[in-house]
């Protein structure tokens, strides 16, 4: 289902009470600003969109695509084909658990901006984590808090010369978590 701004009941909604205002102000001279009000329940109903998520547990309009989550909240599972998972202005939680060590680095890049990332790597999986922060707080599972520029952290079970999962983290004006269990 679409976003409700641009169905046809919202629009038709628009134009009665146009129409309704204009024989208001020929009529009796009744001078309603339709527009202004309009306006302004447009920037209401957004908002509320934003704070909620949704109503009746549909997504909010502005998820733009697979690869990037925009205010909202949502869980993600780790699929061969998605290499890259974005998130503005919401939450993201990324299970990278179930992954498969195909190809060696199996590379996955993630991007925070205004908002949370969660990731979760089990223990036993070699894994090399870079990450790059601005004006944000990114943990590590090693205990390491990042506000400002670049760390690597390598898990207890990476080994140089063998297949591992190479996770590139940028977050800007937010916050990463990256948990191992």
């Amino acid at each position: 289902m679409g976003c409700f701004l641009f169905s046809g009941i919202f629009w038709g909604a628009v134009l009665i009470l146009l129409g309704i205002s204009v024989i208001l102000k020929v009529a009796f001279n009744i001078n309603i600003p339709v527009f202004k009000i309009g306006v302004g329940l447009v920037f209401i109903y957004i908002g509320i969109r934003m704070i909620t998520g949704g109503f009746f547990g549909q997504d909010w309009c502005c998820r733009t695509d697979r690869n990037s989550e925009m205010f909202g909240e949502f869980k993600t599972q780790y699929t061969p084909e998605r290499k890259e998972y974005n998130v503005v202005f919401g939450k993201s939680i990324l299970d990278l658990s179930e992954i498969k060590l195909q190809e060696s680095p199996a590379a996955v890049k993630s991007s925070t901006v205004f908002g949370e990332t969660i990731i979760k790597v089990k223990q036993d999986i070699p894994v090399m984590i870079i990450v790059s922060s601005a004006f944000a707080g990114a943990k590590m599972p090693d205990g390491t808090v990042l506000s400002f520029g670049n760390y690597t952290y390598k898990s207890k079970a990476y080994k140089d010369g063998e297949k591992f999962l190479k996770l590139e983290a940028d977050v800007v004006f937010g916050s990463l978590v990256i948990e191992e269990n």
